[in-house]
């Protein structure tokens, strides 16, 4: 089975059927990144990336590429939201980066979100 994300993990732990796990390539984060720092109209924004760790690749130069603070705040599980956005509330990121629910939640504490695509 080829699943993303949180599908993925589900998938790996509740079965024993193999997955090829996709995850976003740091064309689509740069993208991500380009697109938070036109949303909050900021030079050198600071941006939180907040995702499982199976859905990512190699992040190490995104600050440098795209002229921004860039941090990325992992989750085990989806009900791992609001402890993690309780972290983040220290730093007062510009803008997150996240799935659905947690764009729900981080709206509601206040903060500024960006819901992650992936390209095609």
């Amino acid at each position: 089975m080829i699943a993303r994300v949180y599908q993925a993990k589900l998938i790996q732990q509740y079965t024993n059927i193999s997955v090829v796990e996709i995850r976003f390539h740091a064309q689509e984060i740069g993208l991500l990144l380009q697109k938070a720092k036109k949303t909050v109209k900021k030079e050198h924004p600071y941006i939180v990336l907040i995702a499982f760790k199976n859905m990512l690749c190699d992040l190490s130069y995104m600050e440098i590429l795209f002229d921004v603070k860039f941090k990325v705040m992992y989750l085990e599980q989806i009900e791992e939201v609001e402890p993690v956005l309780s972290d983040v509330t220290k730093d007062r990121p510009d803008i997150i980066i996240r799935g659905e629910a947690t764009c729900r939640t981080a709206e509601i504490m206040g903060y500024s979100t960006l819901f992650y695509q992936p390209t095609d």
